[in-house]
């Protein structure tokens, strides 16, 4: 942040009507404590401003408390940043939140000169996952065009009734639960399978073929994701392979980890279990043992390979 402040000082003396664009992000969220008021040509774009799918009331409350506390350092606008709806990291949990994406448009109006969102969507953005994706964005940009004092709940009941249709009860039903239970899914899979319900009905509701019955399927779609997850948890872990060491511990690392085996830590290996000590499973362990064994890997990969002309 004293960087900032130092180049702001000087572009203000030979740029006095430009701005210098300062990003809260990560570890530079917090604002400086060292600092009272920032130069007036700084102006602060907080990543992550709105948080719109962290929709639990304390979470909301955290992030108003981080927009105040730079409002409170400065006499210029916020500009807020989000970066969504991540769908080409395989995002898969249906956090369809209107109402947070919503409230958190209008919160942000009257301090934010404006709003930079990235769309992360994968290549194949008009087919993949456009189920969940276009629901993020719509809601966004309508916020934008309703005033200060849109009614998100209006405009979620509109969405509804227009875009479904005959199944606008059912999909409303969707979609609330979503907004409601989604960080339950997160923790609990299994609370997914109350998804199904509704989305059947409304499938039952349009007819086949139709507009309607087309934007239903882009849900059930996006769906997939959470289903396969769910399939994926439900299997029982196999075979896990174990590493231990081969003979006398060489080196007080090789000692280290004689130990941690004995205390029954393991190390595994994804590809196939261990035979012998050779090159190739030096190699492996030097990907594969958990950060807490060391960081000395070189001396470990040495200490397994033994020493030369000496069978390990």
């Amino acid at each position: 942040m004293g960087f900032r402040e130092s180049r702001g000082q000087e572009v203000r003396q030979t740029h006095p009507d430009k701005k210098i664009t300062n990003c809260a992000y990560g570890a530079y969220s917090l604002p400086p404590l060292s600092i009272e008021q920032l130069e007036p040509n700084v102006q602060v774009c907080i990543v992550g401003g709105r948080r719109p799918t962290s929709n639990r009331p304390a979470e909301q409350a955290a992030v108003r408390q981080l927009r105040e506390s730079w409002l409170a350092k400065t006499g210029n606008p916020l500009i807020i940043f989000e970066n969504y709806p991540f769908t080409d990291r395989g995002w898969y949990l249906p956090a369809f939140t209107a109402h947070s994406l919503g409230d958190t448009v209008n919160a942000t109006k009257s301090v934010s000169e404006g709003e930079d969102i990235w769309l992360s969507v994968a290549k194949k953005f008009d087919t993949k996952g456009i189920g969940f994706n276009h629901f993020l964005v719509y809601f966004t940009a309508r916020m934008y065009w309703g005033g200060s004092h849109a009614d998100v709940d209006a405009i979620f009941r509109e969405y509804c009734r227009l875009f479904y249709g005959p199944a606008e009860l059912e999909m409303r039903a969707f979609f609330e639960f979503c907004e409601g239970n989604w960080q339950d899914i997160e923790k609990d899979i299994s609370e997914g399978r109350h998804l199904a319900r509704p989305v059947c009905q409304a499938e039952a509701r349009a007819d086949a073929g139709s507009v309607y019955a087309r934007r239903i399927a882009l849900i059930g779609d996006f769906l997939k994701g959470l289903r396969n997850k769910s399939t994926q948890l439900a299997q029982k872990l196999g075979l896990v392979p174990k590493v231990r060491l081969v003979g006398e511990a060489r080196s007080p690392l090789s000692s280290m980890v004689n130990s941690t085996m004995k205390r029954g830590q393991t190390a595994r290996l994804r590809h196939r279990p261990l035979q012998r000590v050779t090159n190739g499973t030096a190699t492996s362990l030097r990907h594969e043992l958990p950060v807490g064994l060391g960081r000395e890997q070189s001396l470990l990969r040495h200490s397994l390979r033994g020493t030369p002309g000496r069978k390990a």
